[in-house]
């Protein structure tokens, strides 16, 4: 009581976008004291998830689910060497379609997330090496509530 929520942050960097399983590879959870260690956090915990990173290694997961009442999730997780170890990406396309009992309830988002992996070997000396890494997601979720309305239980 009287304690803010836990902050959520993406690769420790503040962030407001709910985070989801398709593109997240590591979730660690922080409460108390050692939400401070980062100089982001509040008193009640820390939340950091983290997105996957494109690696040096061709490989992909599908994954397609059926709910209730329609309900559909669609996943792909695919990575792909451009360039063998120099130049990798990563994709990730998320299609998750949530209807509810109540209609018209209905939540439906779609997301799309991208990494870039660049070590350059031209640039590489015996005292350094230059590695650049970059991600970005973009997305939409539409969703609506229908609003129940109470009616007062008036007695005999």
């Amino acid at each position: 009581r009287g304690i803010s929520p836990m902050d959520n942050t993406r690769n420790y960097f503040g962030s407001e976008i709910p985070w989801d399983s398709f593109n997240i590879s590591r979730v660690d959870i922080s409460r108390g004291p050692n939400s401070f260690l980062f100089g982001v956090g509040s008193p009640s915990g820390i939340a950091n998830y983290s997105t996957n990173e494109a690696i040096f290694k061709d490989e992909g997961n599908i994954e397609a689910r059926v709910g209730s009442f329609g309900t559909t999730r669609e996943s792909l997780d695919y990575n792909k060497v451009l360039i063998p170890g120099e130049l990798a990406v990563r994709i990730d396309l998320l299609n998750n379609d949530t209807q509810y009992q109540q209609k018209p309830a209905f939540n439906h988002a779609k997301r799309a997330y991208a990494a870039l992996r660049y070590e350059p070997k031209f640039l590489d000396t015996p005292s350094s090496h230059f590695k650049l890494e970059a991600n970005a997601e973009a997305g939409r979720v539409r969703h609506t509530l229908r609003l129940m309305r109470l009616v007062p239980n008036v007695g005999p």
